[in-house]
């Protein structure tokens, strides 16, 4: 099967058009879902920026308040020697008192020599980081190191450290310990670890994190120079960023912000899910609604191939009838063809013979047997070149031969040549020809095979009008010259009619055999539209029948 024919037929036709809508229904779901999910992301986005500027400036207000308080102590004389207890510490700090966890102060081998929290003992911090950042570099700034657990406290703390100076010399520091239960406390109350989120610090200088919460735990220590955020952190105070994770390697969104003018930024994160995950519960509700069209669909579409193939057997078996109908007409056009030729030459031996036999026979009964064996002959010609003719134009063998054609002189002598036939039987043949005066209506047109068209038409009239009238009228009608033949014969059924032209027709125009074959109008039609014209037939039972020859191509011409 060709694809042309494949493209043709109405069960593949069904079938692509389901291919196509459940392809355009299942798209549009996916494309849906995928939109959703784009627009959600962007949403975290935004969620996550704006977390990360909160976050951040909560973490550089506490810094600040933090960070001069050590100042502030620092400035002091003999600040050891006036160093507060936690519990005036705590009064001044007001709300913000739960999350300092303790203030102390050492001397340059770090050892402590001050603190908010009674000590039990002496305490050395000279191996803690924080301490040996500054004994190795003495620059007045502040340092925000990573949790470690307190040596006086004895709890978790991050630590806020700024250098004890004098002239320049290092003589210690000043340290503050903050809780970072109650950062995670007030992240949590934000929900910022809903769904997997996590909220980090750090630095932006040496890409350590400071301290990092999630739902689960808290972690410090790991280095982001090698993250793809990296970039984004040490130079841009703001922003969003899609990168895998250093700590937990999950794809995170990450809104960060630099905390006050401190080289720290704070990072909330967020899970980045497929996206189909980002809108799991909406596209399996809109998969299973298009789940269900689809079945609908294919039944619909199966049901509809069903038909369309019982169409096509159909079809393919009148085609296949038709064919076999078209074969045999086209048997028969040959075969009536060849019969025709071969009647021809007995044909016009009898035709000769008997009318030799007429002219010389003085018996009446042979004069009789000879012009009616002359007659039968004439007939069964006139039958033999009609089927001659009709097979000429089946096989499209039929030439034109065209010459120029006075068609008002045509019909008046075809008019004048059945005026005896007409006479004989006792009828009145008239003709009127309305055309301007002193004009010539002239045709180039085949002059043999219009003088058939006429001859049979009023041949016809004569001979099915038993009483009355036979009237022949032409006129002119646009670039048409039109001969109209009415008769007052028995004329022909209504139901009947449509069957006039058709081949062997006599059943339906109600005539018997001894009428003709029923060729003559079959081949007349056939004979106008080869002059391009055409010819058209009116009856009614008990008034007559009418028939109209058009030619066109028509010209006037002043005699």
């Amino acid at each position: 099967m060709t694809v042309g024919r494949v493209l043709r037929s109405p069960a593949w036709q069904a079938r692509i058009m389901c291919a196509v809508v459940l392809a355009v229904v299942w798209a549009s779901v996916f494309w849906n879902a995928w939109s959703n999910a784009q627009q959600l992301r962007s949403e975290k986005r935004v969620v996550a920026a704006s977390n990360a500027k909160g976050f951040s400036e909560y973490v550089g207000l506490h810094l600040l308040i933090v960070d001069r308080i050590l100042l502030t102590l620092r400035a002091r004389d003999k600040p050891h020697a006036s160093f507060p207890n936690h519990a005036d510490l705590s009064a001044d700090l007001g709300a913000m008192a739960p999350m300092l966890l303790q203030v102390a102060m050492t001397d340059a081998q770090g050892k402590v020599l001050a603190s908010s929290l009674p000590m039990t003992g002496a305490v050395s911090i000279a191996d803690r980081p924080h301490f040996l950042a500054f004994r190795n570099d003495p620059t007045d700034r502040a340092h925000f190191s990573p949790p470690v657990v307190g040596r006086v406290s004895g709890k978790m703390s991050l630590q806020v450290v700024r250098p004890i100076l004098r002239d320049g010399e290092f003589q210690g520091v000043i340290v503050a310990s903050i809780d970072p239960l109650k950062l995670q406390e007030y992240f949590q109350s934000f929900e910022a670890f809903a769904g997997g989120g996590a909220v980090m610090i750090a630095g932006r200088s040496d890409g350590i994190i400071r301290v990092r919460f999630s739902e689960s735990e808290i972690i410090w220590g790991q280095s982001l120079l090698e993250s793809s955020g990296w970039k984004h952190y040490s130079t841009e105070r703001r922003g969003t960023v899609d990168v895998m994770s250093v700590v937990d390697g999950i794809l995170r969104t990450i809104g960060f912000h630099q905390v006050g003018n401190y080289p720290l930024f704070v990072g909330a994160s967020s899970i980045v899910r497929p996206w189909m995950l980002e809108v799991q519960d909406g596209l399996v509700i809109t998969s299973a609604l298009a789940a269900a069209f689809s079945l609908l669909m294919v039944l619909l579409t199966r049901a509809r191939v069903r038909a369309a193939s019982d169409q096509q057997r159909v079809i393919d078996q009148l085609t296949l009838s038709r064919q076999r109908e078209i074969e045999a007409n086209q048997i028969k056009s040959h075969f009536l063809a060849s019969v025709s030729h071969e009647l021809r030459t007995p044909l016009n031996a009898i035709l000769g013979f008997s009318e030799l036999l007429s002219n010389q026979s003085a018996n009446p009964t042979a004069l009789k047997f000879a012009v009616l064996i002359h007659d039968s002959g004439k007939r069964l010609h006139s039958v033999v070149n009609t089927l001659l003719d009709l097979a000429k134009i089946e096989a499209g063998r039929m030439e034109l031969s065209v010459e120029e054609v006075d068609l008002g002189r045509l019909t008046a002598t075809m008019v004048d040549f059945h005026q005896i036939s007409a006479g004989k039987k006792g009828l009145t043949l008239t003709f009127s020809q309305t055309t301007p005066s002193g004009c010539t209506v002239l045709a180039d047109t085949d002059r043999t095979k219009f003088v058939q068209v006429l001859n049979n038409v009023m041949h016809n009239a004569v001979k099915f009008t038993e009483q009355g009238t036979v009237t022949v009228s032409a006129s002119l009608d646009g670039e048409c010259f039109a001969v109209h033949v009415s008769d007052t014969g028995k004329g022909i059924p209504r139901d009947r009619i449509e069957h006039v032209f058709d081949r062997f027709s006599l059943a339906a125009n109600g005539r018997s055999l001894e009428d003709g074959a029923g060729l003559g109008l079959s081949l007349t039609r056939e004979l106008m539209t080869l002059l391009g014209g055409s010819i058209t037939l009116t009856s009614e039972v008990g008034k007559g029948t009418q028939v109209e020859v058009r030619l066109p191509g028509v010209r006037i011409v002043n005699k």
